[in-house]
């Protein structure tokens, strides 16, 4: 955030520092401040009975950036032409809604719903200018998921890596818990290896759970890890609170009874605590430890009744706190049917797959 505008806030995604998903994280933050106000327009209705909202505009391209300002004062911010369309995106926008332009909504579809609302002439600009509604969180997760949906091409030349990882399965398989780290650089296909690995091993019926790390992940504490944890109680976002209260105990405790000691503890880590059952106050060290322990009992006790791999993708955007899970992870794994698979960039050393029982593949 950069400026302050009178009733206006500018902020930049991708300045100073680099971003390769910098539109996604606008977006998301669009997004946040959309539900965020709302709730507070709804308080300050009730209480001063006066509306309350705000119009974002997003827009993507290129600027000039830097420390711009006279002698009295210097700022950094950005100047040029995408500035100005994004401020007429905002002017554009309904009170309540997010005006994306043409330029963000190439970067964005997919991951995000977006509402066409046609082409509009804007002041400044010669060409009318494609304008899109930003609705919510749309189906795709990573570039994978995009290509995916535009037909992937035949996957050739990696036998090898492939012959690798079944290895890896079939000595997991046999009770001997293994972990596989594929590292490679950007581009050359580690997801997609990945991909077909974990795509034949839900053709076998071996289950897979997986989560993502993304590039805006480092900052928010547990992302993956409440991703893969979601995806095995099968919570889904139109969950009501009850109903992912249900699916987690229903599952946890047909696994083993005892882990109904933890459950408020899980529901409240899964953002569905249960007034009848709060969770204990606790020293915030104990929570994790706490959370660690239920990790490596979940862990042995879901491979005692069938195998799974377990997948973590673009490790090298872990965040710490998830990282100490993944460490628990690892240790859990050994001597059970797990796989854990992970794939980063090279120079990536989180704590959670270093170890003797960690293989490579390059």
């Amino acid at each position: 955030m950069n400026q302050y505008t009178g009733d206006g806030i500018m902020a930049l995604f991708g300045a100073p520092i680099a971003h390769e998903d910098h539109a996604q994280r606008a977006c998301y933050a669009a997004l946040h401040l959309r539900d965020a106000v709302r709730e507070y327009a709804d308080a300050v209705r009730i209480r001063h009975g006066v509306p309350f909202g705000v119009r974002i505009g997003v827009n993507s391209g290129d600027v000039v950036v830097g420390k711009i300002g006279d002698d009295l004062r210097m700022d950094y911010t950005a100047q040029g032409h995408v500035v100005g369309l994004a401020q007429r995106m905002e002017a554009l926008a309904e009170s309540g809604h997010i005006s994306v332009s043409q330029h963000t909504a190439q970067l964005a579809a997919g991951y995000f719903q977006l509402r066409d609302l046609g082409r509009t002439k804007v002041k400044g600009v010669s060409e009318p200018v494609g304008l899109f509604d930003l609705e919510g969180v749309g189906p795709f997760r990573t570039r994978l998921d995009r290509s995916r949906a535009r037909g992937l091409s035949t996957f050739v030349g990696r036998d090898t890596e492939m012959g690798s990882l079944e290895a890896a399965l079939q000595s997991a398989l046999a009770g001997h818990g293994r972990i596989v780290g594929v590292v490679a650089q950007a581009g050359v296909g580690k997801s997609r290896l990945c991909f077909e690995f974990t795509e034949r091993c839900r053709a076998r019926g071996i289950a897979v759970h997986q989560a993502r790390c993304p590039a805006h992940g480092k900052t928010v504490a547990h992302l993956p890890i409440l991703e893969l944890l979601r995806g095995y109680f099968g919570l889904a976002d139109a969950d009501s609170v009850r109903v992912a209260r249900e699916k987690i105990a229903g599952r946890l405790l047909l696994l083993d009874r005892a882990f109904d000691n933890v459950l408020p503890l899980v529901w409240d880590f899964l953002r569905v605590p249960d007034p009848e059952r709060p969770v204990e106050e606790i020293d915030a060290s104990v929570r994790q430890q706490q959370l660690h322990d239920f990790t490596r009992r979940l862990v042995r006790a879901r491979s005692e009744r069938e195998p799974a791999v377990l997948f973590f993708d673009d490790l090298h955007w872990i965040d710490p706190a998830s990282d100490a899970f993944l460490a628990q992870l690892v240790e859990a794994a050994r001597g059970t049917r797990t796989l854990l698979l992970v794939n980063s960039a090279p120079s990536t050393a989180p704590t959670g797959c270093s170890g003797p029982t960690t293989s490579s593949c390059r």
